[in-house]
């Protein structure tokens, strides 16, 4: 039995680091948070493929779903299909996909951090327990683990990717199948579609020699990945796609615009072209961009604040544990350890990560720059390692306290983390986490028999998709019934109305008068108190 232990006790560790990382994720996973409306259209988008054959505005198997206008990538609805089949529609079903993968990402850390390390790097077992370790406990990878993000999804894909390419650099099939699965993150979300063609350009130039050296199957590999992406970059460059890449990009915001007019009119005469050269939209934006990009690294938005979207952090937390801050600078030491084109890959993954969120204007983004989360944990495990390595040569004794204290701080971290996500999250943001939306479908679904029209506000992010899910209206149903809105300034719409239900914002002037329908109004405090003071 010793012996055992001893020869398989860095794999009997990662399973319980897993196992912790599970327990971290699934506790009260169906109920805590509230499904947000993107999760809900996930989830009511797979039960209607499930049921009809079609998205919930009638679009037979699509590669993208309409949704909101925001055309969600398919592959998480596709991979909750199995979940929605066995469990219905049902908040378990729709986050278990990503609970999954969350597992999976915390179990390929221990290979990932190895192969990055190299054999050189006698303490690698070490450095890789302690990435998983670090990716199981980290706040930022937990909030995503426990709802159906697809950015999770796809960082999981570009982690196991990541891994085969690096394991397989002479062997096809190996990078075969990380191609694939590179390919399958850009299908996953977004984001991916700038992160991954800027890794794949990086592992091209990191690696050459290798590629040099099996010229034939490296240009194989290219073909075969260009090929499985020609349906999304006919998507992508379709009048849906490029409407999303406007609605969200830095040049939705017409800020940077205004200023530069603002600072051509304090010249004299604003016209002459230097004046031209030196204030224009290219340089304004460029400046945004570069604004935006910096503050992905701010340790404030790191370790003290998060993301500023409420929906998105957890409050008086950053995306990482505190604790962990003075070990990142240690563990940039230590790259200098690491092989040298591995180190370099490992920093270019860190530096690409944020491009994405910079592009867009909101920033910094938890969501869209979720992949950076690998590559900061790594290097931070680098550091754990390294101040136990020295501790360990100077006395066994000492080696071990360093254990301890290390493992004493991080459990008082995340045990700070663990109470500020059950106690503070919901009191202080129930707008952003859709609280008591749940219990109002359920109050409408018992009442609507007794009104001709309901009126629901839009104050609380796309209700009528909660309406849906929390309802089980039939799909069928509402892909003949369902009535847009026109899109928005960011490209953006949502359901007007369907079958008695009305969605818009609630006022004297929004709700027709008819003494003869019964009609039922739900709108925020706000709005209901504007209706009584007439």
């Amino acid at each position: 039995m010793n012996k055992f232990i001893f020869k398989y006790w860095p794999y009997i560790s990662l399973l319980l680091i897993v196992l912790l990382g599970l327990f971290f994720r699934i506790y009260r996973l169906d109920s805590y948070t509230v499904l947000n409306a993107d999760e809900a259209a996930l989830g009511y988008n797979a039960w209607s493929l499930w049921l009809t054959g079609k998205d919930e505005f009638g679009h037979s198997w699509p590669l993208v779903f309409q949704s909101f206008n925001d055309y969600k990538p398919g592959v998480y609805v596709y991979l909750s299909l199995p979940f929605i089949a066995v469990m219905g529609l049902t908040s378990w079903a729709v986050r278990m996909p990503g609970l999954v993968m969350s597992l999976v990402s915390i179990g390929m850390m221990y290979p990932l951090t190895r192969v990055i390390l190299g054999d050189r790097y006698s303490w690698n077992r070490l450095a890789g327990l302690a990435a998983a370790l670090l990716l199981a406990i980290t706040p930022w990878h937990i909030h995503f683990s426990r709802g159906a993000w697809e950015t999770q999804m796809a960082t999981s894909f570009l982690i196991i990717g990541t891994y085969c390419l690096l394991k397989g650099l002479d062997r096809f099939h190996w990078k075969l199948a990380g191609v694939i699965l590179y390919v399958l993150a850009m299908y996953t979300y977004h984001s991916m579609r700038v992160v991954i063609p800027l890794m794949g350009l990086a592992y091209m130039v990191l690696y050459w020699s290798y590629h040099v050296k099996n010229w034939k199957r490296s240009l194989m590999l290219i073909v075969v990945g260009l090929m499985c992406l020609v349906p999304l970059g006919l998507q992508l460059t379709s009048e849906t796609g490029l409407s999303r890449a406007a609605g969200v990009s830095i040049w939705a915001d017409s800020g940077p615009v205004w200023r530069v007019n603002e600072l051509r009119s304090m010249y004299a005469v604003p016209t002459p072209l230097w004046v031209k050269l030196l204030n224009n939209k290219w340089t304004a934006y460029g400046q945004k961009f570069m604004g935006n990009y910096a503050l992905h690294f701010d340790i404030r938005y790191l370790f003290f604040e998060g993301d500023e979207i409420q929906r998105n952090r957890v409050p008086e937390f950053g995306q990482l544990l505190l604790v962990t801050l003075p070990l990142l600078p240690l563990g940039m030491v230590q790259l200098f350890r690491v092989p040298v084109e591995h180190r370099w890959w490992l920093v270019v993954w860190l530096l690409v990560a944020p491009i994405p969120a910079a592009l867009t204007f909101q920033s910094p983004h938890a969501v869209r720059s979720f992949s950076m989360v690998v590559p900061l944990t790594i290097i931070i495990a680098l550091g754990v390692t390294s101040l136990l390595r020295w501790g360990w040569n100077q006395s066994r004794m000492l080696g071990c306290g360093v254990l301890i204290i290390l493992l004493i701080t991080l459990a008082w971290d995340v045990q700070r983390y663990w109470f500020n996500y059950y106690y503070l999250l919901q009191a202080w943001y129930p707008y952003a986490t859709q609280y008591g939306v749940r219990e109002l479908v359920a109050y409408l679904d018992e009442e609507k028999d007794d009104y001709d029209e309901i009126y629901v506000t839009t104050a609380y992010d796309q209700p009528y998709i909660l309406s849906l899910f929390y309802s089980q209206y039939p799909p069928e149903a509402f892909q003949t019934e369902a009535r847009l809105t026109p899109r928005d300034e960011f490209g953006y719409s949502t359901v007007a109305h369907y079958n008695k239900f009305y969605f818009r914002p609630i006022s004297l002037d929004s709700i027709p008068v008819d003494d003869g329908k019964r009609i039922l109004v739900a709108g925020t405090p706000e709005e209901m108190e504007s209706l009584t003071e007439v």
